[in-house]
């Protein structure tokens, strides 16, 4: 399959994008070629792409040597991958909710997220990925500094920390608005999470602890987790954790947030 005339044919599809979904085809090659090569997929990999699209990065994923399922929602889309690569075994278009599909299921993961569930997307690869997957995401640039705010900064909260803990992020490139079509009024920006880290605690349970704490970002920490074990319980569980009662959620550290979860019994 011709690279040149797979994408004209992936620009041909400009005029259906559907903005409520927050959909832009990327409609640069090289791009597309560099955000599947970050992926490192290997044979024997399940590779997942999340809203595939007309197939930009679909089709240097029918070229490696993972085996691929692609979900979209857009049932015209699918129909059109399904086309693109009939004969290739080791690709499989199904119509489908990203959210709706177990992560753990899959060695890599590959997608660009739609800004609308981003976050969510990203909190469900934090709580699902396995030991030793890898993701790569492209997302809006401004949204990044959030996967990787740290203590007191903007954005700081329950999806960094749990990132921070169970993976690696690696900034991959920043993509310009003329790479797509139609053109988005924003960057975005592809990074990659390696899930390395030894997952010794309930990834959901912590990222559900987490967002109660985050819940009055400008009262004290003690505030809102009285609200979960009464006062003495909250005083005794900071203590322990080494956390000051006077301290806001926003300046605890990932690791302080640990000790205090796992703590309390959790």
């Amino acid at each position: 399959m011709d690279v040149e005339k797979y994408f004209e044919n992936v620009r041909s599809y400009m005029l259906l994008a559907k903005k409520e979904v927050g959909q832009n085809f990327l409609v640069d090659s090289r791009v597309a070629g560099r955000i599947v090569e970050a992926l490192d997929a290997r044979s024997g990999d399940r590779v997942l792409e999340i809203g595939p699209g007309a197939g930009s990065l679909s089709f240097f994923l029918a070229q490696g040597e993972g085996d691929s399922l692609l979900v979209d929602i857009d049932e015209a889309l699918i129909a059109k991958l399904e086309k693109d690569f009939e004969g290739n075994p080791r690709v499989t278009p199904v119509k489908g909710n990203a959210l709706e599909t177990d992560f753990s299921q899959f060695d890599r993961i590959i997608g660009n997220l739609p800004y609308y569930i981003t976050t969510s997307l990203l909190e469900k690869a934090a709580v699902e990925m396995k030991e030793g997957a890898r993701a790569v995401f492209m997302i809006q640039k401004e949204v990044f500094r959030r996967v990787i705010a740290k203590p007191g900064e903007e954005g700081y909260g329950p999806l960094s920390i749990l990132l921070s803990l169970s993976a690696e992020t690696q900034k991959e490139m920043v993509v310009p608005p003329t790479a797509f079509v139609p053109p988005p009024h924003v960057e975005s920006l592809v990074f990659s999470l390696l899930f390395s880290r030894n997952f010794n605690f309930d990834r959901g349970e912590f990222l559900l602890f987490l967002k109660k704490l985050f819940l009055h970002r400008r009262k004290r920490i003690l505030f809102d987790l009285t609200s979960m074990t009464g006062k003495e319980g909250a005083l005794a569980a900071l203590e322990n954790a080494g956390i000051p009662e006077t301290e806001r959620a926003e300046s605890v550290s990932p690791s302080r947030f640990l000790r205090l979860f796992e703590g309390m019994g959790r």
